[in-house]
């Protein structure tokens, strides 16, 4: 009874990953069927760039997860505290990783992996997606600490993901991998709008 409690507990968090890895890998998919085997060499190496970059707001997210999920069961100021000073700390992170990638990655490229220069001007345009990431962290961190708001993380991940598909759809055949970049972009951009004013009017108004 309490394994199966467990396991209807989890189920909520299962879909969110199921939700994540169809959102990063969708494009991709998209784009080798869409546009063949060169664009979508081009588009994976210079994302894989863009990967190793989770590591780092993933590595934030547990050592914060915890004290949200303690700040919750306080006063909604101290949360809202913590949380604009987290924001804060992520915003300044991602500013930082973000000029790296734009302008100290393509010289080491340059210098130490000549292969990939075919795919500098890709990875430079998939940079101004790490801002984006950072500031998303703290948003989907404290709502997940929360079994409250775990629905609606649902389905704000869920609409982003159709923006993600439908504009790939759109663009893809048009553009090619170059339309893969701006809607990898332009969906962590709203991902962390929709988040931040959904935490903004349902979780510090409650």
């Amino acid at each position: 009874s309490s394994l199966i409690k467990v396991l209807i507990g989890s189920l909520p968090y299962g879909l969110l990953g199921v939700l994540g890895l169809v959102y990063f890998k969708i494009d991709t998919l998209m784009l080798s069927y869409i546009r063949g085997n060169f664009e979508t060499g081009l588009y994976s190496v210079s994302y894989k760039f863009l990967e190793a970059v989770i590591l780092v707001p993933s590595a934030i997210s547990a050592v914060i997860f915890p004290s949200l999920a303690k700040l919750h069961q306080g006063q909604v100021s101290d949360l809202k505290k913590y949380y604009f000073k987290t924001l804060k700390l992520m915003s300044i992170l991602g500013v930082i990783v973000f000029f790296i990638y734009l302008i100290v990655l393509p010289v080491i490229i340059n210098l130490l992996l000549p292969k990939y220069i075919p795919s500098i001007a890709i990875v430079q345009l998939l940079s101004f997606t790490i801002p984006f990431m950072f500031l998303h962290t703290p948003s989907t961190q404290l709502l997940l600490a929360s079994e409250k708001y775990l629905k609606p993380v649902i389905y704000l991940s869920v609409f982003t993901m159709f923006f993600n598909v439908i504009s790939n759809l759109i663009f893809i055949p048009i553009f090619g991998y170059i339309a893969a970049a701006w809607v990898t972009i332009l969906s962590e951009a709203l991902s962390f709008v929709i988040f931040y004013i959904f935490i903004q009017m349902k979780v510090f108004r409650a």
